[in-house]
């Protein structure tokens, strides 16, 4: 078994800068060495990737990235608590935003900069 987007991903524009998914979207990781599907249910609002503006010129906040970045929100958004039987640290959370942009094909110089981001900054979302 691999780790796969389960859903298309839906979303429509919230003006003036989200995005609200529209239908339901999973993703089963294998981060934590057995297969867990985590499912984002549909009305999530999120931003699609918190790129800051100066470096968006080489890594846009709508990319390929966007599906594992939709995933990543969710689990911040619940602090990696997903039920009894889904919780993750915050590290795991990181791992599956970079599993999830492999999954979806981002070059690795921009995902592994991307994960060093969310390492080096997420914590300030994270304690939101």
């Amino acid at each position: 078994m691999t780790p796969k987007f389960l859903d298309p991903l839906v979303s429509e524009a919230v003006p003036p800068d989200n995005w609200k998914l529209t239908v339901r979207f999973a993703y089963r990781t294998l981060v934590t060495g057995k297969p867990l599907v985590i499912t984002v249910p549909a009305g999530f609002e999120n931003d699609l990737a918190s790129i800051p503006s100066l470096l968006t010129w080489a890594i846009p906040v709508n990319g390929k990235h966007r599906w594992a970045a939709v995933i990543h929100d969710w689990l911040y958004f619940n602090k990696g608590i997903l039920g009894e039987r889904q919780q993750f640290t915050r590290k795991e959370c990181d791992l599956i935003f970079l599993e999830g942009m492999k999954v979806m094909g981002v070059s690795w110089w921009k995902r592994s900069s991307m994960y060093r981001g969310v390492r080096a900054g997420g914590w300030v979302a994270w304690k939101k």
